[in-house]
């Protein structure tokens, strides 16, 4: 998975004889009338209202808005019944991340091997805001093979790719080390004057409660920054590798 597996989307029983065998997407278009959107929205919201987005939850449904099937799951992964796994070909499947990432490895197998018309997944606090993300085949285009979306996915998401990636950080984001350099700075000063009893014992009890503070918000805005970089580094990357596999991806903002 390349350190990407936020989602498991495995069908329960025995995998496919077929498949690695590539997916036709089938006829009419997705979103082709008001009143599918207004289902599709409700479907989703619906996921939301039930999990709190607290464990995923995966509704199939067909292109004019009828769910055919619906499944409960955990934190990372919800498993799909062989019947329901069936039910995904030539139709649509919703999920949400709890996390609000965008697809995962496991996310575009299952896309790949069920022959879903489209993929979706509900990130109501991702890096572009509440939105779902998607992926299709283009118009005229087929799903991949799972041994080439695979092979695909490693060439795209590999070490090299990980290994930059605070680089990557550092250079969108340059005054993060500088606040972090400043706060070690102003810790290691305080320990000093306290050492050379510039400061006595309460004067450095308060500053140094005041220092943690500000060293906790640092890294509290920190993680939220980074954690928000990595799912839009993830879906930057992803975007570039669906084009180079005729596929659709991108995001739509969550009624």
């Amino acid at each position: 998975c390349q350190g990407f597996c936020y989602c498991v989307l495995d069908p329960t029983g025995k995998a496919s004889k077929k498949i690695d065998a590539p997916v036709k997407e089938p006829g009419a278009k997705v979103g082709a009338s008001s009143d599918f959107l207004k289902k599709q929205a409700q479907i989703e919201n619906s996921i939301l209202r039930t999990t709190k987005n607290r464990t995923e939850m995966a509704v199939v449904y067909d292109k004019n808005g009828n769910i055919l099937a619906t499944q409960t799951g955990g934190k990372s992964n919800v498993r799909l019944s062989v019947q329901d796994y069936k039910k995904v070909r030539g139709n649509i499947f919703t999920h949400n991340h709890p996390n609000s990432s965008p697809f995962s490895f496991n996310d575009l197998l299952m896309a790949t091997d069920a022959g879903a018309k489209e993929i979706r997944a509900i990130a109501p606090k991702s890096f572009a805001g509440r939105v779902t993300f998607k992926i299709k085949p283009k118009k005229g285009k087929i799903w991949p093979s799972t041994a080439e979306m695979k092979s695909k996915y490693q060439q795209t998401f590999n070490q090299r790719w990980m290994r930059d990636g605070e680089k990557r950080f550092n250079d969108k984001f340059p005054d993060w080390i500088k606040i972090d350099d400043i706060q070690k700075d102003k810790i290691g000063q305080l320990k000093i004057d306290f050492m050379d009893k510039k400061i006595d014992q309460s004067t450095f009890n308060a500053k140094a409660v005041k220092l943690n503070k500000e060293t906790s918000k640092h890294y509290r805005e920190w993680g939220k920054a980074l954690k928000e970089f990595e799912f839009e580094d993830v879906a930057n990357q992803m975007k570039i590798m669906a084009d180079d596999l005729g596929l659709d991806f991108g995001w739509e903002g969550l009624p």
